[in-house]
């Protein structure tokens, strides 16, 4: 999943930067009321299924969804989820896979994304 979705709703939960011999992955704190907000609309299956690994509970309140969590589930997503998926433009930018000007976005969402499923069933399968 692209993390677009939910920052579109205001959430800028990490990022990737890169330049002049710099790499740097940062992540944001999470809100403190435990919630992800999502407003009138609900997630998209997409959204729903990216995040169903570290199993929120989806809410639908007064016409508004929310993904609430614990922190012990918020502990595994940042670790087995959002640091993995950044640490995938990490890879992605170090093997310079689609870097040019005709790179698109998309594709080194997709990179990511299919990085930290990859990395996080494995340490998953590790811990279990």
């Amino acid at each position: 999943m692209t993390n677009k979705e939910y920052e579109k709703e205001g959430s800028f939960q990490g990022c990737f930067i890169c330049g002049s011999g710099v790499n740097l992955i940062v992540l944001y704190p999470f809100p403190t009321n435990l919630k992800m907000e999502f407003g009138n609309k609900k997630p998209s299956n997409k959204t729903l299924k990216w995040y169903s690994a570290f199993e929120p509970e989806l809410i639908h309140s007064n016409g508004n969804w929310t993904l609430k969590w614990t922190e012990e589930k918020i502990k595994r997503y940042y670790l087995e989820g959002l640091l993995l998926h950044e640490i995938g433009h990490q890879m992605d930018s170090v093997y310079q896979r689609y870097w040019s000007p005709n790179y698109k976005k998309q594709r080194a969402e997709n990179y990511a994304d299919n990085y930290a499923y990859y990395w996080g069933n494995e340490v998953r399968n590790e811990i279990q």
